[in-house]
Order: C-alpha cells, then sequence, then structure tokens
C-alpha cells in the first residue's frame, strides 16, 4: 500500500513538472496595440503617400531651381540610399519570417564512381542516390509568429528612418 501510494505521488509530481515545463516554452504574450487619442484636426501622413508628395512645402516658392536641388539631393544623397537599402534588405526578412509558416522541401541527388573496398572482382561501380525530405514545423507556442512580428516592426521602423532622412534632407 506505501510503494502505490509513492508511486501516486511520483506520477503526480512528474505531471506538475511537465505541465511547468510546457509552460515555460511560451514564447511570450501577443502584441496589443495601445489606443492613441489624438485631436480631431490632426492629420497623419501615411508611409503609403510618397515623401515628395507629403513634404512638398518648397512648392510654395515656385522656384525651379529650388525643386531640382531637392530633387537631386533626394536621388544621390548616401544616407538616404542606406537607408533605402537597409529598408529593403529588412522587407526581404520580413518575407523570409512569413516563410516560416510554411513547409520546408529538400531534395538531394547523388551520383559516384569507384572501386569500392570489400567489392568482389575489384571491378568499378556506379553509385546512387536520390532522396526528398519534407518538414513543417508547428507554431505551439507562438514562435515563428513573433518572429514574423518583430520583422514587420522591423521593416516599417527602417520605412519611417528613411522617410525622417528625407524629411531632415528637405528641411536642410
Amino acid at each position: 500500500m506505501k510503494a502505490r501510494g509513492m508511486n501516486f505521488l511520483k506520477n503526480i509530481s512528474l505531471a506538475a513538472l511537465v505541465l511547468l515545463l510546457v509552460q515555460a516554452c511560451k514564447v511570450g504574450p501577443n502584441l496589443k496595440s495601445h489606443e492613441v487619442s489624438l485631436p480631431a484636426d490632426y492629420v497623419q501622413d501615411s508611409l503609403a503617400t510618397d515623401s515628395a508628395e507629403v513634404t512638398d512645402w518648397w512648392a510654395l516658392f515656385d522656384d525651379p531651381v529650388l525643386d531640382s536641388l531637392i530633387a537631386v539631393a533626394l536621388d544621390s544623397n548616401k544616407n538616404i540610399l542606406i537607408a533605402a537599402e537597409r529598408m529593403e534588405q529588412a522587407r526581404l526578412r520580413a518575407r523570409i519570417a512569413k516563410g516560416e509558416f510554411g513547409p520546408k522541401f529538400n531534395l538531394q541527388a547523388q551520383a559516384a564512381r569507384g572501386n569500392y573496398f570489400g567489392l568482389p572482382g575489384g571491378s568499378i561501380r556506379d553509385n546512387f542516390f536520390a532522396g526528398a525530405n519534407v518538414a513543417w514545423e508547428l507554431d505551439f507556442w507562438g514562435k515563428i509568429r513573433r518572429l514574423n512580428e518583430s520583422a514587420k516592426a522591423e521593416y516599417l521602423s527602417t520605412a519611417y528612418a528613411k522617410r525622417a532622412a528625407q524629411i531632415v534632407l528637405i528641411s536642410e
């Protein structure tokens, strides 16, 4: 009777330990956006619009020289070119992170010709191999979702950084 009670306690302890370890694998809580109350007369620019359209305040001067200088500055400024390249890299990383949701396929093929040790007659033999592999990681604890959210946030931050660099350049 005493051994039976010990086994029951061991089983309960083991089950509690397994539940604790499974809960510890959770990556984090779902991201919740904060509600921000803005005044009714506030107008927010969108990233979807071209920054030249949004920030074309210099057009009020109706000066073609100023227009051409700003166009050349936006096209050839190294900081903006670097920001654009970082934005493109972040966009590609976001696409890669999104691709982690799907299955991964792997194909292999190999051919070899040689005199293999231990074969009778010592003749040259052909050896061929082909294989396929499919793997799909299930997102139980949200790891892939969190990586995807992080990649999207990084892309948006680089887009806003590029926009800020453009605005600073134009204002100077």
